[in-house]
């Protein structure tokens, strides 16, 4: 079964703040970049084939640590890419959330659609079917990296769960944590989900 890291962005400004979704230009800080050369340090011996990146700056400057220290190429995947929210990208999150349209989307994710944005089904379908694209480029013992968001990584796991997408927003998946699945012939496992940079070991 190929396996696949999946690892969210280092922090930024705006995490936690602004609901930054595609908003372009945004870069990591000072403690993303020191979580993405831990990332790079914790994942230096691992027998990566390859790496992959959402088409997102804060991604891309994630990975590009553990790509110099592997010699390899940083591939962008628009499948990686960050949940579309549309009208809603670059609001403040204590704002956002009077909405009453972004009321009824925490609630129902799998039904609303954010105005100008992608239903989560849609967001889920896209990096699904990422993930089995590339497991298929690759051989059951080839190991991939893949840097992206939080939706996109909670969307997979659900998915591998069978977890309705309704609440795939239960699952936590930090700054610079890594998760870890397996996809082969006979489905998928989850190895590990959302753990620290610099606090465990993250082999499979």
């Amino acid at each position: 079964m190929a396996r696949f890291f999946l690892i969210r962005h280092g922090l930024n400004d705006e995490t936690g703040k602004i609901l930054s979704a595609r908003k372009p230009g945004l870069h990591l800080n000072t403690t993303g970049r020191e979580q993405a050369q831990r990332v790079a340090m914790h994942l230096a011996h691992e027998p990566i084939r390859a790496i992959y990146s959402s088409p997102m700056e804060r991604a891309r400057e994630t990975a590009k640590p553990l790509a110099e220290k592997r010699g390899l190429e940083v591939q962008i995947d628009e499948g990686l890419n960050e949940f579309h929210f549309g009208d809603w990208t670059g609001c403040a999150f204590d704002a956002v959330d009077q909405i009453e349209e972004r009321q009824r989307f925490n609630h129902w994710r799998g039904g609303i659609r954010p105005p100008g944005g992608e239903l989560a089904l849609e967001m889920q379908a896209r990096v699904v079917s990422a993930i089995i694209h590339l497991s298929n480029q690759y051989a059951p013992d080839d190991t991939v990296a893949c840097f992206t968001h939080a939706d996109p990584i909670r969307a997979v796991i659900a998915h591998f769960t069978s977890m309705p997408i309704d609440l795939y927003h239960r699952l936590e998946i930090s700054p610079a944590s890594l998760s870890t699945v397996e996809v082969g012939d006979w489905g998928p496992r989850i190895l590990g989900m959302n753990l620290p940079a610099g606090e465990q070991h993250w082999s499979g």
